[in-house]
C-alpha cells in the first residue's frame, strides 16, 4: 500500500528536483574534460607531536595523489583531499528512524545547522562525492582488523546519499568508482577491504579489477613498531606498482564510460 507521504505534493516536488539534479550530474560527468579524484584520509594521530607525525596511510595517499597525475598524459587529473581528523562533524543521529526523508541529501543535520546559521563540515564532501567526483579513494589504517572508527563515523553520515534511492527512487551516484588504500602493522587488510566495498557499492559506486592497495607490515613489526616506517620504505616500489595498477584501471574505466 502506498504511503500517504509518497502521494503528497511535498514528496513529488522533492523527487522531481532530485531527478533533475541526478540527470544534470550525469550529463556534466559525460562532458567533463578532466578526471576528478576525491581522496579521503581516515587516519588519526596525536596532533601534539613535534614535528607532527604523518600517518602511514596518509603518506601513501599523498604519494598516490602525485602518481595519479602522471598515469595518463592525455587527460588532466584534478584532486581534492578531505582529512577526516581535521573535520569536526557530528555523528549520525538515526533520523531515518523518525521519517524517511529526514535522511536524504541534504542530511537533516546539515539542514538544521543551516537554519541555525552554521555550516556542516560534511557539506563540501557530500558535494564532491555526488556532484564532482569520478573516482573516490579511501585511505584507512587497520584498527582491530577493521577500518578506523573515523571511517565508520563518516559512512554512517553517508546514509543520506544511499537513501535517496530508498525514499525517492532516484540514484545520485552515476558511473563513479571507489578504491582503497589500506595499511596496518598486522594482518587484516583484506577483511577491511571486504567491509568497505559493500557499503560503497550500495551507495552506487563500482570497483575496478584492482580496487585497492593493501599493505601489512606483519606481526613482527607490530611488536617493534619503529620498524614499520623503514619496512614501508623498503617496499615502496611494490606499493607504487600496486598504486599505478589501481589508478590505471580506474582512469581507463572512466574514459571508456565517457565514450
Amino acid at each position: 500500500m502506498t504511503n500517504n507521504f509518497e502521494q503528497s505534493p511535498e514528496f513529488l516536488k522533492q523527487k522531481q528536483w532530485l531527478q533533475t539534479q541526478s540527470d544534470s550530474f550525469l550529463q556534466h560527468a559525460r562532458e567533463r574534460k578532466t578526471i576528478n579524484i576525491v581522496w579521503i584520509s581516515c587516519s588519526t594521530v596525536n596532533k601534539d607531536d613535534n614535528p607532527p607525525r604523518v600517518p602511514s596511510s596518509h603518506k601513501l595517499l599523498e604519494r598516490a595523489m602525485n602518481i595519479a597525475k602522471s598515469i595518463n598524459p592525455t587527460i588532466e587529473i584534478v584532486t581534492k583531499i578531505h582529512k577526516l581528523d581535521e573535520m569536526n562533524f557530528q555523528h549520525c543521529e538515526a533520523n531515518y528512524s523518525i521519517k524517511g526523508d529526514y535522511c536524504t541529501r541534504p542530511c537533516w543535520i546539515s539542514q538544521r545547522m543551516a537554519k541555525a546559521g552554521k555550516a556542516d563540515p560534511l557539506t563540501e564532501l557530500y558535494y564532491d562525492l555526488v556532484d564532482w567526483s569520478d573516482i573516490v579513494l579511501i585511505a584507512t589504517p587497520i584498527r582491530w582488523n577493521n577500518p578506523s572508527s573515523l571511517y565508520f563515523k563518516l559512512v554512517e553520515r553517508l546514509n543520506c546519499i544511499e537513501n535517496q534511492k530508498e525514499v525517492y527512487g532516484v540514484d545520485l551516484i552515476h558511473n563513479q568508482l571507489a578504491g582503497m588504500i589500506i595499511i596496518g602493522a598486522q594482518d587484516g587488510a583484506q577483511h577491511v577491504m571486504g567491509q568497505i566495498m559493500p557499503i560503497w557499492s550500495q551507495m552506487g559506486f563500482s570497483f575496478v579489477k584492482n580496487p585497492a592497495v593493501l599493505y601489512t607490515a606483519g606481526w613482527y613489526s607490530n611488536k617493534k613498531t619503529d620498524l614499520v616506517a623503514s619496512q614501508i620504505e623498503a617496499d615502496q616500489q611494490m606499493l607504487d606498482e600496486a598504486t599505478i595498477a589501481m589508478l590505471t584501471a580506474q582512469i581507463e574505466t572512466i574514459l571508456l564510460r565517457r565514450k
